[in-house]
């Protein structure tokens, strides 16, 4: 009788054993995609940023494009990222920007023709 005992503490440690080991897999799985959602989300805000930073660039080339028309480049800060704006061409001007926050970066065309004083927006695009 006292083996049969014996046994049932064992089966017991060995039960409370492997729910123990499941409990660690499906904490330390939780874990480890919460860790890459949040760099998921991290990484597409800051490719989101990069973009708005291309676009205000862009909108600024040609503010000074309507100023200037021999406005040929740029490099602004826009909050936490750069803007480099690059104008080449004559008819259509094609002023390019680049967006980068971080490690991010995006690119925005803007093609622009200017007849008789002025100027419109043909084109207006993400590269990838």
């Amino acid at each position: 009788m006292k083996s049969y005992n014996t046994q049932q503490s064992g089966m017991a440690l060995v039960t409370v054993l492997i729910f123990s080991a499941i409990a660690m897999v499906v904490i330390v799985t939780s874990i480890s995609l919460t860790t890459i959602t949040s760099q998921s989300s991290r990484t597409f805000l800051q490719g989101q940023r990069a973009l708005h930073v291309a676009e205000s660039g862009a909108e600024n080339a040609l503010m000074r494009l309507i100023r200037d028309p021999t406005y040929t480049q740029e490099e602004l800060t826009i909050d936490d990222g750069t803007a480099r704006i690059v104008v080449s061409g004559t008819s259509p001007r094609i002023v390019t920007v680049t967006g980068e926050v971080g490690n991010s970066v995006r690119q925005v065309e803007v093609q622009v023709s200017d007849q008789n004083g002025i100027m419109t927006v043909t084109s207006w695009k993400e590269l990838f």
